[in-house]
């Protein structure tokens, strides 16, 4: 039984050999043996308007960003001209401040059919207000 197995292996061996060998033979014209590589083209040079472009792009990113700072001194002398408002995604950007006495007039003139803008008073001016809470 040995020997039948391994007369069968060979037998599909030299099949696949034979098989391999016909391709070979019928596809050759197909496989390219000689391909010429062509030679390497001259480097590209950029035409000079176009070089005059980019170093003029290259200067204007050169340019040294401009960095501020604020100390806390300084955070303070904004808290205490009320040009400082904590909590807000811009806290330099001015605030609105309605008076008492015009936080009356709007909401008397609320209940006829004229609109006005009323500011709630117990706004932070973020989106959620502020309660002191996490």
């Amino acid at each position: 039984m040995a020997k039948a197995v391994i007369k069968e292996i060979c037998i599909m061996l030299l099949l696949c050999i034979a098989i391999l060998l016909i391709l070979g033979v019928i596809f050759y014209e197909y496989i390219p043996s000689n391909k010429a590589v062509p030679n390497k083209l001259a480097t590209y040079a950029t035409p000079e308007n176009v070089q005059s472009e980019i170093n003029e792009k290259v200067t204007e990113l050169e340019k040294p960003e401009e960095t501020y700072e604020i100390t806390s001194s300084d955070l303070n002398l904004y808290k205490q001209s009320h040009s400082y408002t904590s909590g807000k995604v811009n806290p330099f950007s001015a605030s609105v401040t309605v008076p008492e006495n015009e936080q009356a007039n709007n909401t008397n003139t609320n209940s006829s059919n004229t609109t006005n803008n009323v500011v709630d008073p117990n706004s932070t001016g973020t989106f959620f207000n502020n309660t002191g809470l996490k």
